[in-house]
């Protein structure tokens, strides 16, 4: 939204409630939608009626998995009425599909991980002995789409993680079963060593024809949950090779639209090795647009026949963050009863001070430039502990007068 409004582009914000405190930018006119997960038939009506409405053809952006393919499934009644930066079906499911996309990359000469795709418990049981531990079990997709329709039970959503660490042949062995109990496909992956900070995302858009048209490099600073989450603070910076292999992959998938593609430095031969993509905007790709690379405006125009603007991402270095998911992840360390990079609480907070005071930082919520997002969230996460607090205090009380 923000990317979009700072290069004069009216938004219209569409939101299913769930994080609602964060559509009302100075830059979008927030609207309520139905659920594309739970309701997709309502959201496909919904965007038809809303089309039917507009005065010219909207650009439309997805900005999860869910309505992304929910949107793919429709798009001979949706592209009557939106630009839509996502390439058909087949190729859509090429990205979200792990071992599609692997097979891909392999035939591009892309680094990968050792990776394996078994049929069943037995296959698994005679691939164990020769995987290297620690590996991890990550969902084949993270929403399913089958049998014409979208799994509404999410991997992420069941374990809380987006993957499960293995150590042994044992754990890998007990994990599959119980992944298998609940229905998910899943891959299994030896676990590249290195931190967070060893994860480069190179973010692109490439028109219909697969040509990249802007970049963006950066990497993950700090994430959550640990290990296999979501950025919380982020930086820019240019790595040799990333760009190229983005590019490779991005030609060899035949992929159109905006994306994120995640590689993570082994630390054991210092080679760069595909982790995944996400085919869509990404949490933190407002970094880009503060370094110069405005992905969302470039699909923009891209897609209304408009001139390309300029795009040279800024060699100084800047940093982005997630101070709400910062907090959590904060205290998800101390209640394991560990200190998030060896800080305690003191230093923890001056550096969050410090960070927030930098010029060359940006955060996901707060902005002085569109501060009601921010109110918005601290007058939510007010409420929720005002709740808390009162009904522990309840519960209390009952406990104390049995």
């Amino acid at each position: 939204v923000r990317s979009l409004g700072e290069a004069g582009v009216p938004v219209l914000a569409l939101s299913d409630g769930s994080r609602a405190a964060r559509m009302y930018s100075r830059y979008s006119y927030p609207m309520r939608c139905p659920d594309g997960l739970r309701n997709s038939d309502a959201f496909i009506r919904f965007l038809e009626e809303l089309g039917q409405r507009l005065t010219h053809r909207a650009v439309l952006y997805l900005m999860n998995d869910p309505h992304m393919i929910v949107v793919a499934q429709h798009r001979d009644l949706l592209d009557q009425y939106y630009r839509i930066p996502l390439p058909q079906w087949e190729i859509l499911d090429r990205c979200l599909d792990k071992v599609a996309m692997y097979e891909t990359a392999v035939k591009a000469g892309i680094p990968l991980p050792v990776t394996a795709a078994p049929s069943g418990i037995e296959e698994l049981q005679r691939m164990a002995p020769r995987i290297p531990y620690p590996c991890i079990l990550k969902p084949v997709s993270r929403y399913e789409f089958r049998d014409g329709a979208l799994r509404q039970k999410a991997f992420q959503h069941t374990y809380d993680v987006k993957a499960l660490r293995a150590n042994n042949e044992d754990e890998l062995l007990s994990q599959y079963r119980q992944v298998l109990a609940e229905g998910f496909q899943v891959i299994v992956q030896e676990e590249i060593p290195g931190p967070d900070h060893a994860l480069y995302t190179v973010g692109i858009y490439a028109d219909k024809q697969s040509e990249i048209q802007a970049t963006f490099t950066g990497r993950k600073l700090h994430q959550l949950p640990p290990d296999f989450g979501l950025c919380t603070y982020g930086e820019s910076l240019t790595e040799p090779g990333l760009v190229e292999m983005g590019t490779k992959l991005t030609k060899a998938l035949g992929f159109h639209g905006i994306a994120q593609i995640e590689f993570k430095k082994d630390a054991r031969d210092g080679q760069l090795k595909l982790m995944e993509i996400n085919p869509r905007g990404w949490q933190w790709s407002y970094l880009a647009t503060a370094c110069g690379v405005n992905l969302p405006d470039v699909a923009y125009r891209d897609l209304c026949g408009l001139p390309l603007p300029a795009t040279r991402q800024i060699a100084t270095r800047r940093t982005w963050t997630n101070m709400v998911d910062e907090v959590r992840r904060y205290r998800q360390y101390e209640r394991q009863g560990k200190l998030v990079e060896k800080k305690p609480l003191g230093a923890w907070l001056r550096w969050v001070i410090s960070t927030v005071s930098r010029r060359e930082n940006d955060d996901a919520v707060f902005c002085w430039r569109d501060p009601i997002p921010g109110v918005m969230v601290v007058m939510r996460s007010t409420l929720v502990g005002v709740r808390h607090g009162l009904r522990a205090i309840f519960s209390s009380k009952a406990r104390d007068s049995v």
